[in-house]
């Protein structure tokens, strides 16, 4: 009797043991998400992740790359670039359990396209006369002009570096309207093009 009480006794407390017992939920990873804003240059941007969220807790830690080697960590952060390129810019975001997610956006730094300016003179001319083209004038904004093409309407062309071709001379064996075309390309690859007309007679 005394064994059988026992017994009794022993199921019970594992009954309200396994009753006690809370059942184990997995935890649900957290949403990562950032806006960005621009700065007060081209460079500059305002990364804001305080919209990444988590439906089963908290979320601890928001932990930034910029894609350019630099790092940080924060709800809101701020990054200046050095140079013009593309980045790939990437949160991840830690909850209070552990588990973490993450969001990349691309981030494009361009700059400013050059202007392409010119003059020719005389733009009216007999055959065998020369036109000189001047191009000093053009400029880029935000750098360098590098290389630049000259396409005479003729079928000749004359292209180098912009050093090298800023102020050149053409004269045409056939009377004509011709159209001249300049293009400058500046050292991040952008191009601008512009185009004039000269007249050419016959002596």
């Amino acid at each position: 009797m005394k064994k059988r009480l026992a017994l009794l006794v022993l199921v019970a407390g594992l009954g309200i043991g396994l009753l006690g017992c809370a059942p184990w939920v997995a935890n649900m990873l957290p949403n990562a998400t950032f806006t960005i804003s621009n700065g007060a240059d081209k460079f500059t941007f305002t990364f804001d992740g305080r919209a990444s969220s988590d439906t089963d807790g908290t979320v601890e830690t928001w932990g930034w790359d910029f894609g350019d080697g630099a790092t940080a960590y924060g709800q809101l952060v701020m990054h200046i670039y050095a140079e013009y390129g593309t980045y790939i810019v990437t949160l991840v975001v830690t909850d209070n359990e552990g588990g973490e997610n993450s969001y990349a956006v691309t981030v494009v730094i361009e700059g400013d396209a050059p202007v392409a300016l010119f003059t020719a003179t005389p733009h009216i001319v007999q055959t065998g006369e020369q036109i000189v083209f001047n191009a000093t004038a053009s400029y880029d904004p935000d750098g360098e002009i590098d290389w630049a093409e000259w396409d005479f309407g003729d079928g000749m062309t004359l292209s180098g570096w912009w050093e090298d071709v800023q102020v050149v001379g053409h004269d045409y064996d056939e009377a004509d309207d011709y159209v001249i075309t300049l293009t400058v390309e500046d050292e991040g690859g952008l191009t601008d093009s512009v185009g004039h007309e000269v007249h050419v007679l016959e002596p």
